[in-house]
């Protein structure tokens, strides 16, 4: 494993830390999509609760 690394050239050497590059700031953007999504859908789930309780008090507050 160690001598596959000693006979790459300087330009595969280069040509893999890009990769490697783009691969881990690949996932870290995946990542953090998903966790904004779930926030989203969290805030979306959150609001809709909090107008069907206003909805509720508001007929309650009619009927009285």
């Amino acid at each position: 494993m160690l001598n596959f690394f000693k006979t790459l050239t300087p330009d595969a050497v280069a040509y893999l830390v890009v990769l490697t590059i783009f691969a881990v700031l690949s996932v870290v953007f995946i990542v953090k999509d998903c966790r904004g999504r779930r926030e989203t859908k969290r805030g979306n789930a959150r609001r809709e609760y909090l107008a069907r309780k206003e909805a509720v008090e508001r007929k309650a507050r009619q009927q009285l």
